[in-house]
């Protein structure tokens, strides 16, 4: 663990100084998180561990995940980090251990888009809709102090302008099969705000775009990681489009 986090010292330290005023309110807390295992999940472990180990915090980081062994075989530096508790199970159906009482609730599964937006869409919509339901619930028993739920920009569809506002309806065609991760998450957000209206609870909601950094899959619906790997081959690069999209990076 040591040694990866000098790897990402800086970038550790950067994200620290952002949240600096809050880290005391860390101290004891209780996590509990969904989709640790992506490339955002990874990255709000190693911060976590990071802030625990240097700030004496004393917290207590529970993830799902369904495969422990797999994820520590890929990712061995997370078997040194203190209070790092692997829970086995599928979002869809899983029933924590009656002890947790989780302090914030951080909800980010989901399946492989690339794998599963063609190939089983049905499969998708069910763990998006059914898992974010079971956290839900979970969650209205455990009165947590807060509730993050990790959404996307894909609630918006697609778009014939360069700007809009986030109030904005988004586009995205409920005819389509091909439609299940969007629509899935536009529903997603849809039952937070009902748990909202009909149970008080603490629900912020994030709609993520587009990412770079460790952990990207290169060979995934990433663009920025395949053009990365195209450059790691020697290139050309291939872009799949007519050159009008833009992205933040």
């Amino acid at each position: 663990m040591k040694k990866y986090l000098y790897l990402f010292q800086k970038d550790l330290e950067f994200i620290e100084s952002l949240i600096k005023e809050v880290i005391s309110k860390l101290e004891n807390a209780v996590f509990f998180i969904t989709g640790g295992t992506g490339i955002i999940g990874k990255w709000l472990l190693e911060t976590l561990c990071f802030l625990n180990e240097k700030h004496f915090l004393k917290m207590s980081i529970y993830v799902l995940t369904r495969n422990k062994k797999k994820f520590l075989s890929n990712y061995p530096l997370f078997e040194t980090c203190k209070n790092l508790v692997f829970l086995e199970g599928d979002v869809v159906n899983f029933s924590p251990p009656l002890e947790l009482k989780p302090t914030y609730v951080i909800h980010g599964a989901t399946e492989v888009v690339s794998q599963l937006t063609k190939t089983n869409p049905l499969r998708m919509f069910e763990v998006i809709i059914k898992g974010t339901w079971n956290v839900l619930e979970m969650s209205k028993r455990w009165q947590p102090k807060g509730i993050l739920l990790l959404s996307s920009g894909a609630v918006y569809g697609k778009q014939n302008k360069n700007y809009f506002e986030e109030e904005e309806l988004g586009k995205v065609d409920f005819n389509s099969p091909f439609s299940a991760y969007g629509f899935g998450k536009q529903g997603a957000e849809h039952l937070a705000q009902l748990y909202i209206y009909s149970y008080n609870l603490p629900i912020k909601i994030v709609r993520i775009f587009a990412l770079v950094g460790p952990h990207l899959p290169l060979d995934a619906h990433f663009a920025i990681g395949n053009f990365i790997r195209d450059v790691l081959k020697g290139g050309p690069i291939v872009i799949k489009g007519d050159g009008r999209p833009v992205r933040s990076y």
